[in-house]
C-alpha cells in the first residue's frame, strides 16, 4: 500500500478518555463538573448482607448509575459507589467497571489508580467492552513502553467485537503515532473502515483523508470526496472544510465555488476561526447572487445533519 504522511490538525475525541458503560449504551462522561465528598465509611461486606444473584446485582448497578448521572433527582456519586461495590461483589461486570471509572478520576470515591485497574481487570475479564477500553487507556498512561502489547490487545479485543471507541481509539492511534505505537496505515484504515461502517462521523473524514492522499490505501480523490460528503452530512466540521476544498479545486469532484464557499462558512461556523483567511479570499471572489445561492446549499447541508445553530458535537479531525 502506498503510505503518505500527512499534517493534520490537532483532535479530541472521546475516545482518548475513560468511558463508562451505560446498561445498554456507551456514555461518555469525561471529566466530571462537581466535586462530591469522599465518604470512606466501609462498605457493607458479601457476608454482612443477602447474597446478591445476577438479577440483583443488575438492579444495584442500576440504581447506582442513575444516582451518578442524577436522572432520578438526586445526584450523589458517594452513594453511586457504595452501590456499584456491592454489586461488583456479586460478580457484575458494569458495577466493576463503573468502580473502576470513579476510582480512576476520584469521583466519590478516593482517587487511586490501582485500584481502578483491578476492578477494570475484573470486568474485562468478563468481557466487558468498556472495560477493557479503559484498562487499556489506564495501563498506556501509566507505562506505555510496558504495557503496549496488553493495552493492544484489549482494545483490539473491543474493536472485532464492535466497541466503536476501540476502533477509534486505534485507528487515531495507528494514523498519528501515540504512546509508544508507531503509526501504521493499512492498520489505521481497517479501524477506519469498521468505524465508519457504523456511521461514524469522524471515521468518514478519516477515511476521506486517507483516500486523499494515500495513506493506508490506493489514492482515490473521488472516493475521497465520498467519505467527506459522508461526514459533512453529518456535520462534521472537518469534513466540510475538507470537502469543501474538494470543490475548490476540482478534486474529485466537478469544480463549484459556490458550494465550497458554502461548506467553508458552514465549517466555520460550527468550528469558529478554522478557515478565517480562506473564507474571507473566497467570499471576495462570489457576486452576492453567487453568495446567496450558497446560502441554500449551507441549508441542505444543516437540513442532513440536523444543524440549526452554529454548535454541533465535535467528533472531528
Amino acid at each position: 500500500m502506498k503510505t503518505t504522511q500527512t499534517n493534520l490538525d490537532p483532535q479530541v475525541l472521546p475516545s482518548r478518555g475513560i468511558i463508562l458503560s451505560a446498561m445498554m449504551a456507551v456514555a461518555s462522561l469525561g471529566p466530571m463538573t462537581l466535586a462530591f465528598a469522599v465518604d470512606a465509611s466501609p462498605v457493607p461486606s458479601p457476608a454482612a448482607s443477602p447474597a446478591l444473584d445476577a438479577h440483583g446485582a443488575k438492579a444495584l448497578y442500576a440504581k447506582g448509575l442513575a444516582l451518578l448521572r442524577g436522572t432520578g433527582g438526586t445526584k450523589d456519586a458517594a452513594a453511586a459507589g457504595k452501590l456499584f461495590q456491592e454489586a461488583a461483589q456479586a460478580g457484575s461486570p458494569e458495577a466493576q467497571a463503573a468502580l473502576g471509572y470513579l476510582y480512576s478520576v476520584g469521583q466519590g470515591m478516593p482517587k487511586d489508580e490501582d485500584l481502578a485497574i483491578k476492578y477494570l481487570r475484573m470486568a474485562s475479564a468478563q468481557k466487558l467492552a468498556s472495560a477493557q477500553h479503559n484498562l487499556a487507556i489506564m495501563l498506556l498512561r501509566k507505562d506505555a513502553a510496558a504495557n503496549e502489547a496488553e493495552a493492544i490487545v484489549l482494545l483490539s479485543d473491543a474493536a472485532d467485537r464492535g466497541f466503536l471507541p476501540s476502533q477509534i481509539e486505534l485507528g487515531e492511534t495507528y494514523f498519528d503515532g501515540k504512546w509508544t505505537i508507531k503509526p501504521d496505515p493499512d492498520k489505521a484504515f481497517h479501524f477506519m473502515q469498521l468505524a465508519a461502517a457504523r456511521g461514524n462521523a469522524s471515521a468518514a473524514n478519516y477515511l476521506g483523508v486517507m483516500y486523499n492522499t494515500g495513506s493506508g490505501v490506493t489514492m482515490d480523490k473521488a472516493q475521497a470526496a465520498q467519505w467527506f460528503e459522508k461526514a459533512a452530512r453529518q456535520g462534521e466540521a472537518k469534513a466540510l472544510v475538507n470537502l469543501g476544498r474538494c470543490y475548490a479545486s476540482g478534486s474529485g469532484v466537478e469544480k463549484n465555488l459556490v458550494t465550497a464557499y458554502a461548506l467553508f462558512k458552514l465549517g466555520n461556523e460550527i468550528r469558529t476561526g478554522s478557515i478565517g483567511i480562506e473564507l474571507t479570499e473566497m467570499e471576495h471572489n462570489l457576486t452576492p447572487e453567487q453568495r446567496q445561492e450558497a446560502v441554500k446549499v449551507m441549508g441542505s447541508y444543516r437540513e442532513s445533519a440536523g444543524v440549526t445553530a452554529p454548535s454541533v458535537k465535535e467528533i472531528a479531525l
